[in-house]
């Protein structure tokens, strides 16, 4: 299976370069994986219709797939109780 390019918003990546080392190397993986396995997320619904979300506890990371161009972009991450879960 061909990989997918990960490619991280600047607000995600802040948000990342701030979560202590252990979790965020634990969400480093996870992307790692999603590379593989984009499709492992849940599909959110609502306004965030066509995005997903996947919890590394106690933090959540929201992305889109383009399957088309093969790039998964990671638009939020973070502690998931200030964010979307729908």
């Amino acid at each position: 299976m061909d990989t997918f390019i990960v490619w991280t918003a600047g607000s995600a990546r802040k948000e990342i370069a701030k979560i202590p080392l252990p979790w965020r190397t634990r969400i480093i993986d996870i992307l790692n994986v999603l590379a593989h396995n984009p499709f492992i997320g849940v599909p959110m619904r609502g306004k965030y219709k066509g995005k997903y979300k996947i919890r590394i506890w106690p933090y959540r990371i929201i992305y889109s797939i383009n399957k088309k161009t093969r790039v998964i972009s990671v638009l939020e991450a973070g502690h998931r109780g200030g964010m979307p879960y729908r």
